[in-house]
């Protein structure tokens, strides 16, 4: 078992159906900002929009409790902030420089390396949020990666690096995590897809738009053929890179 004890208080789980849903319960039952599960394996590993994640054994699934008492409109730019975090952890252990797909997808080569899901308590409007949970999961290794899945993801490594580099990546993305939110301006200039074609997944089908920048929710600003533009939320819907 890998030995997170630069983590304080870190619960090493070698599995579990999903690390936020054990590091929501903890949260819901007050611990303290900081506060990680990491898991060996998830059977049910989860994505945005309840998507299955791949959760091999050789990844790295950990989950984060951050207690910010933060309005809902607070915590929007969250998983940029955590996505800026995992980039800049991963290029300080690695000394490669990942890239981020809009809104919350951590890529190597452009390809899928990792991804990241926020989540917290269902509260009313306007009221203080007292917890977030910043999920991760990354692909250590080529390894740990579903045949079915290679041409889309890749690994930081084409083998497994062994549990001492898992842990010193660990705590590299706690401490970026459980720093003061980064701006702006940091996931701007690792977002990959700004400046590019990309189709945006609608009830009405796909639409072909251009992406041009983010603002300050970090909600995806896009012109469309027809001239108009359009604010996407990362909730209504996902983007998709044009091959060309």
């Amino acid at each position: 078992m890998p030995l997170f004890s630069e983590i304080p208080g870190c619960i090493y789980l070698p599995s579990v159906d999903s690390s936020n849903s054990a590091a929501k319960q903890l949260a819901a039952q007050g611990c303290p900002h900081g506060t990680t599960v990491i898991a060996g394996e998830q059977t049910k590993g989860r994505g945005r929009y309840g998507r299955s994640f791949s959760s091999e054994p050789g990844g790295l699934y950990m989950s984060v409790v951050l207690r910010l008492e933060a309005t809902p409109a607070e915590t929007a730019p969250v998983t940029a902030a955590a996505a800026v975090a995992v980039c800049q952890a991963i290029e300080n252990v690695t000394g490669m420089e990942p890239r981020i797909k809009w809104v919350n997808d951590i890529l190597l080569r452009e390809k899928k390396n990792g991804g990241i899901l926020c989540e917290t308590v269902t509260v009313t409007e306007n009221a203080a949020i007292p917890w977030v949970v910043a999920g991760v999961g990354i692909n250590m290794s080529q390894e740990s990666i579903p045949d079915e899945l290679l041409p889309f993801a890749t690994g930081l490594y084409q083998t497994d690096p062994g549990d001492e580099t898992r842990v010193r990546l660990a705590v590299e993305i706690w401490r970026k995590l459980c720093a003061p939110p980064r701006e702006l301006l940091e996931y701007r200039r690792r977002l990959s897809t700004l400046g590019r074609v990309v189709g945006v997944h609608t009830p009405e089908g796909i639409v072909q738009a251009f992406a041009e920048d983010i603002d300050d929710q970090c909600r995806l600003l896009v012109s469309l053929p027809d001239g108009t533009r359009r604010v996407l939320f990362s909730g209504e819907a996902s983007i998709r890179h044009e091959v060309t």
